[in-house]
């Protein structure tokens, strides 16, 4: 009795084959959201300013404030860290009583495999739609609310939007990858639009009155102060490739098995071991999309704090 709109929808589709009630609520969803992104964009355009130069340097909670911040961390740890903390002592569970071998089988290869070229595609996809975006939206309104809708719509309304749009594309490596972009670009786009937003605009105007191109300007001024965006949007980009499951469910062929739809179909069968190598697998997801953040977030060394000599 808590169906939300998008299992509804799926529902609909992959039950029933009622297209036409889906694609009412897939069109109410788009509606509401588009309405939302719109608004949020505004507001967003409105109060940009650009970064101070002296940010004020951090200091430790006073008073009161130690009872909000240790009142926030519990409900984190509440609801963010202890079911993944579960996840990992049940997989540990299943490591210690099945042994590695289980993660030999050839559909775990298979989906380890796909999953990890997908979303290295995806992502590489992502990065360039991202900057594009982002440097697009600087003065657009209605392109800025645009890199919003891949977040609010519903990933199962996209799919089944893919469905009736591209029929004869339904079972095409080159759409499910399309698709993966869309869902993650939004993050490079996002990440870049604010950093460009906080930058102050006299500096680009004074690398171009000491004679430098609009390239020179981007690559040289611009651009190294964008990276840190630039690879913290790429590693949500990851993170959510590799955890992609509706449009997956929806596109894929059974030789596209992802890691998300080897979890789904091993949950849906009877038997402890199945069970176990479901949280196993789920524990190596949350690894791989650890292992994309730190790869990709790593400061590079021009980034990294001068140690100040004694």
């Amino acid at each position: 009795r808590y169906a939300t709109v998008e299992v509804e929808i799926y529902q609909l589709v992959a039950y029933e084959l009622n297209l036409a009630d889906a694609g009412a609520l897939a069109v109410l969803m788009l509606l509401v959201t588009g309405l939302m992104a719109t608004l949020y964009a505004w507001l967003e355009r409105s109060l940009a300013a650009p970064l101070k130069v002296d940010p004020l340097p951090p200091r430790a909670p006073q008073g009161a404030q130690w009872l909000q911040l240790l009142a926030a961390l519990a409900v984190l740890l509440l609801f963010g860290g202890l079911p993944l903390l579960a996840v990992l002592w049940k997989a540990a569970q299943a490591l210690w009583l099945l042994g590695p071998d289980m993660l030999a089988d050839e559909d775990v290869r298979l989906a380890l495999f796909n999953s990890a070229r997908f979303s290295a595609l995806a992502v590489l996809l992502a990065a360039g739609l991202g900057c594009l975006h982002a440097l697009a939206a600087r003065t657009s309104l209605a392109l800025r609310a645009l890199a919003f809708l891949p977040f609010i719509v519903s990933p199962v309304c996209l799919a089944f939007g893919l469905l009736l749009l591209y029929p004869q594309w339904t079972a095409s490596l080159a759409l499910l990858l399309a698709t993966y972009a869309l869902l993650a670009y939004p993050f490079v786009a996002r990440s870049l639009a604010g950093a460009l937003d906080s930058l102050p605009p006299h500096w680009p105007q004074a690398a171009r009155s000491l004679g430098a191109s609009p390239l020179r300007t981007f690559t040289r001024v611009l651009w190294p102060l964008l990276q840190p965006a630039f690879r913290r949007g790429l590693a949500f980009a990851a993170a959510t490739a590799l955890g992609e499951f509706a449009v997956t469910l929806f596109l894929s062929r059974p030789e596209w098995l992802t890691l998300t739809t080897l979890i789904y179909q091993r949950l849906g069968r009877p038997g402890p071991d199945n069970a176990a190598l479901a949280m196993l697998l789920s524990a190596v997801l949350m690894l791989l999309a650890l292992l994309a953040f730190v790869a990709i977030e790593w400061p590079s060394a021009a980034e990294r704090p001068l140690k100040k000599e004694s």
